[in-house]
């Protein structure tokens, strides 16, 4: 069965963006279209797949450089004299594929909108132009192999210049009570809850100034004792809710290879003046427990890469 893609160009001779459409049978990519990309169209769209190969459909033409409807990278084009489109742009060597995170930081959330966010990409904690005060975090995934041999859990780590606070399964909410996480789901079965495993209530205006960034972060416990790691999860999520209707606002589904990861930071809350920010992160660590994790984030935080 095929399944839709995309990616997003840039071509350096016509300084223009373009479309790639793929289609995705079994493990093959392939070219089945390729348009124009109007600029503001370029500015929210984000490539979806990662890929060094790919073949283009029958109705492409191929390349009379390379002879051939399979190329190695989809690194180029040619813009022909005449400035008329063509497919056989997709060969040659003026495009290179955009991979960064459309910007949709200035997005106005409003009533009954859901943002689907790509990794990277970042919104404001407002519902029609207001900040809101609380929220609820629900996260989700599917191990592998079902049953109580793979324990996943989401935590929490509240992070400022001088301190840091953790909030998990062992200790369900921060001093100020701003943070209350709702246990720990230790199998991942989670049917008929709109696949969620743990949830997590926020209190923005409640969070102690000395923290200006929220790490949401899902692991294995115990995981280098068990030789487990995230390759044995799929579905990875995290969905943000407005607390007052229990609406969802946004949400983020992991889609990158994050390889024999044993933790995820899967989204980072900023402070953003009056108001917060919410970014969906998908960055993979190794780490063997929380504490350790901990010190890899304070880390993160000096060097000003959370």
């Amino acid at each position: 069965m095929e399944e839709k893609s995309f990616l997003k160009g840039y071509c350096s001779k016509k300084k223009k963006y373009f479309g790639i459409e793929l289609d995705k049978y079994g493990s093959i990519f392939e070219v089945t279209n390729f348009i124009y990309l109007k600029q503001e169209e370029a500015k929210v769209l984000t490539s979806l797949v990662r890929q060094s190969s790919f073949k283009t459909h029958s109705n492409l033409l191929p390349c009379t450089k390379t002879v051939t409807r399979e190329i190695s990278s989809v690194d180029g084009i040619s813009c022909p004299e005449d400035g008329k489109y063509s497919f056989q742009c997709i060969y040659c060597k003026n495009m290179q594929i955009d991979y960064s995170s459309a910007d949709i930081s200035g997005t106005q959330l409003k009533a009954g909108d859901v943002i689907k966010l790509s990794q990277g990409q970042e919104i404001k904690i407002q519902l029609n132009g207001k900040s809101l005060d609380k929220i609820v975090l629900y996260t989700g995934w599917d191990p592998v192999l079902k049953g109580n041999t793979m324990d996943v859990d989401s935590s929490v780590f509240m992070i400022g210049q001088e301190s840091s606070e953790l909030v998990y399964f062992g200790q369900l909410n921060d001093a100020a009570k701003s943070i209350i996480h709702h246990g720990d789901n230790l199998t991942g079965e989670n049917e008929g809850q709109n696949n969620i495993d743990e949830t997590i209530d926020v209190n923005l205006n409640k969070i102690p100034n000395r923290y200006n960034k929220i790490a949401i972060i899902i692991n294995i416990y115990k995981a280098h004792d068990k030789h487990q790691s995230l390759k044995n999860v799929r579905n990875l999520f995290i969905r943000l809710v407005n607390k007052e209707d229990n609406k969802p606002l946004a949400e983020y589904t992991v889609t990158h290879n994050i390889g024999s990861a044993t933790a995820l930071m899967i989204a980072v809350l900023t402070r953003d003046g009056d108001g917060w920010k919410f970014k969906a992160s998908g960055i993979p660590s190794n780490v063997g427990g929380l504490t350790e994790y901990e010190e890899e984030l304070k880390s993160l935080y000096r060097n000003n890469r959370l």
